[in-house]
């Protein structure tokens, strides 16, 4: 009883220091150029946030949510939210909100599983490690989404320089080129991002800045050489669909180097599983012949 008390005193100490530090603490000042890049889309968006019903109920948590998120969570999660695509265009306030709601609601089912299953009332401890796992949890989805996109990406990275290149080699200039290969297919995630650094300069953005910030939401470093590349040649005058078809076979030249070094090191990895297995197979075949003369029996049929 006394150990229940102790529990309850310090949750509602920390419940009252969250809601000082949340409402009384100012909020940081929002980027305005990561705010531009991540409110592109966001015109028609449908979120719990947009649900008039909600708001009132996630007012709080988002207050709190902005107020004692570290700064560099907060860049994180706009890492994050941008190499995903960001489909609900949320801010990552937002999110940081989302996972606070994630962890409060992991720690209420660990509650209930708690005192239906050991019938007894829920530890502080448990609580607390339940709200950190649900918190963990929401950001590691994030950056799994992230990492997932990323890697698609690059994959289509090459064909799609081709694809600008050859359009532009046909007349066409690069803000063109750019919308006939978004235009393709909505589905695949670098025509999507594609899209957005075209309507990026259909809102009066220059081509280098729209580039830039392709290069900042999307962080590969073959796509930052590419776009680097790009920049320069513009500089110097070079025809940007020769650099294209530079950048793209470089690319290639990389991706086949990459995987020689893959299978190098496969081979070298799969060396101590051979010799497992072939120690494996000798034991196998010559262990009854061990035994039996261990036994003295190797001899008698």
């Amino acid at each position: 009883m006394v150990y229940l008390l102790i529990g309850l005193l310090l949750c509602f100490f920390l419940a009252a220091g969250l809601f000082v530090v949340g409402f009384f603490k100012p909020a940081p000042e929002a980027d305005f150029d990561a705010a531009f890049r991540v409110s592109v889309d966001n015109l028609n968006r449908r979120t719990l946030f947009d649900i008039p019903e909600l708001r009132p109920v996630l007012w709080p948590f988002h207050q709190i949510a902005r107020r004692i998120s570290v700064e560099s969570l907060r860049r994180r999660v706009l890492k994050n939210l941008r190499a995903s695509g960001n489909p609900n265009a949320y801010s990552p306030d937002e999110y940081l909100t989302l996972c606070v709601l994630s962890g409060l609601a992991a720690a209420v089912i660990a509650a209930v599983l708690e005192f239906v299953l050991l019938q007894q009332m829920p530890h502080v401890l448990v609580l607390l490690a339940a709200v950190i796992v649900g918190f963990w949890l929401c950001l590691y989805a994030l950056s799994g989404r992230a990492a997932k996109r990323l890697r698609e990406i690059n994959i289509q990275l090459p064909y799609a320089l081709d694809l600008l290149a050859m359009t532009m080699q046909a007349g066409a200039t690069f803000y063109e080129a750019a919308r006939t290969v978004a235009s393709e297919d909505v589905d695949q995630p670098l025509n999507q991002e594609l899209s957005t650094v075209v309507r990026e300069i259909e809102f009066g953005r220059s081509r280098q800045e729209a580039l830039q910030h392709f290069a900042d939401r999307i962080p590969l470093k073959s796509l930052g050489s590419i776009i680097a590349a790009v920049l320069q040649a513009e500089q110097l005058g070079t025809p940007l669909a020769e650099v294209l078809v530079l950048q793209a076979n470089l690319l290639r030249m990389y991706r086949s180097m990459r995987a020689e070094k893959a299978l190098g090191e496969a081979t070298v990895k799969l060396l101590v599983p051979s010799m497992l297995i072939f120690i494996s197979v000798i034991l196998i075949i010559f262990g009854p012949v061990i035994v039996r003369y261990s036994r003295g029996e190797l001899w008698q049929f």
